[in-house]
């Protein structure tokens, strides 16, 4: 390659974001010639920022160990995809409460609050006192005494926030397990234990998941006839025989769209990403993630840490932001327990940063930030399960600084986390707990969810 076809070259990859153009390099994986080993030494550059990709994809470029013309095609989809996202953005950013109408009529656009200087007022009292509820929720249903002050009951919280445990060893095959239950995690009507036991199967008997490497993406044609076999031998997917035969079913005529197979493609991504990194193993995962954050941490402090590593992980089928974000926090909480990590440190840690917009954490985010929508929805006598999470999430979007959703939760999250003097992580952690009614301390405790009502008693 001459230099004016480098510096060429350079020209395209600057108009493009780096994870646009793994996006679109992952789009036609095959293609290529050599296209797979092109990837590898693209992803294993890893830069800190989008200059420095440039400046390593120019030295790449220059002594001829990636094919210009293949770049520059790549480039052009992904330069395509930007200027889709960027239309996308525009039309959010002109959207206002008339266009884009609530699925239900919940509160008058002049009662909303427009946080545009995000200053919020303090946050301290209300979360001590839902983190209270929490505690003496947890103590009530266990039917056990307690004092709110004692290292019991700061034990129980602590366990709640930050301890993790599925019943599988941090290893690459307990990445598999891990990962099909975070997908059955996003709503699919699967039973998460038992798929833990036949993706350890799986992992177990496939030749390329060993003791020390995730060797290239499992396939789901490979898959599925390890999980054929296991169901054979009496492997269950389901606790009732007409929904396990009709996983086995879907499996052996390898159903497109069904629950199985929608799984599998899951793992085959992630262990199609995890195969590409520089250590490709469930520890190379954890340090490619933890290494991201703290690059972000240091050099563009004040945002959101996660957000590259997000946009990675949603390239994953079936990971949208919420499911990228809870597969991010609990394999970051997964290590952290391996580790000993301790309560204390999690606010020094870029792994207390970690949070999921899901259905609960955005309706409770929109309701303690809209104090008349709650009054609103008491008065007409609604129950919290009738508050639809695209109202939510419809809410947030149009109530912040930014143009668009996840812009806006990163800043209401983190702007009640830093009020409260707590991380991100224990906000959401606590949100969670009181709404969903799932505390994850001493092996699991199911309490009663807050009502509404009772959670405007307890915002001052």
């Amino acid at each position: 390659m001459d230099k004016n076809d480098s510096d060429r070259l350079i020209e395209l990859m600057a108009l493009v974001h780096r994870d646009l153009f793994v996006r679109a390099f992952r789009s036609v994986r095959g293609k290529f010639q050599g296209s797979s080993v092109t990837l590898k030494m693209v992803l294993e550059l890893n830069p800190i920022d989008t200059i420095s990709f440039y400046v390593k994809i120019k030295e790449l470029a220059a002594n001829n160990l990636i094919d210009s013309a293949e770049i520059e095609h790549l480039v052009k989809l992904a330069f395509r995809s930007q200027n889709s996202h960027a239309k996308k953005n525009c039309i959010k950013r002109q959207s206002t409460l008339e266009s884009d109408q609530l699925t239900s009529v919940l509160i008058d656009e002049k009662d909303l609050i427009i946080y545009d200087d995000m200053i919020f007022p303090d946050f301290s009292e209300t979360f001590q006192n839902l983190k209270r509820e929490l505690i003496t929720r947890s103590f009530d249903r266990i039917d056990a005494p307690f004092d709110l002050n004692s290292k019991e009951a700061q034990r129980l919280y602590e366990e709640h926030v930050c301890s993790f445990e599925i019943g599988a060893e941090f290893s690459n095959v307990g990445l598999l397990a891990f990962t099909a239950m975070n997908r059955v995690n996003s709503g699919a009507r699967a039973n998460m234990m038992a798929w833990k036991t036949a993706m350890i199967h799986v992992g177990t008997n496939s030749p390329h998941i060993n003791g020390k490497n995730i060797e290239r993406a499992l396939e789901v044609e490979e898959s599925r006839n390890l999980l054929i076999e296991f169901m054979q031998r009496g492997g269950r997917l389901a606790d009732t025989d007409k929904a396990n035969n009709n996983n086995y079913l879907a499996l052996e005529e390898n159903r497109s769209g069904s629950t199985p197979i929608q799984i599998l493609e899951t793992v085959r991504d992630v262990t199609d990403l995890v195969s590409t990194l520089e250590e490709p193993n469930i520890f190379g995962l954890v340090q490619h993630l933890r290494a991201s954050a703290e690059g972000i941490q240091t050099n563009a402090p004040g945002q959101d840490v996660w957000a590259d590593s997000l946009l990675w992980l949603e390239e994953v089928r079936g990971h949208g932001r919420a499911l990228a974000s809870n597969f991010l926090k609990d394999l970051m909480l997964f290590d952290w327990n391996q580790n000993n990590g301790l309560f204390e440190n999690l606010a020094g840690d870029v792994v207390g940063k970690a949070n999921k917009p899901d259905r609960h954490i955005n309706r409770v985010l929109t309701l303690l930030t809209q104090p008349m929508l709650l009054k609103s929805l008491i008065e007409t006598r609604q129950e919290y399960s009738q508050f639809k999470e695209k109202d939510a999430q419809y809410i947030i979007q149009h109530s912040g600084p930014h143009p668009g959703f996840n812009e806006n939760y990163y800043a209401f999250i983190t702007g009640l986390s830093h009020s409260a003097n707590i991380c991100l992580l224990e906000l959401d952690r606590v949100l969670f707990g009181l709404f969903s009614g799932q505390i994850a301390s001493r092996g699991g405790i199911t309490i009663e969810p807050l009502t509404l009502k009772q959670l405007s008693g307890l915002i001052s």
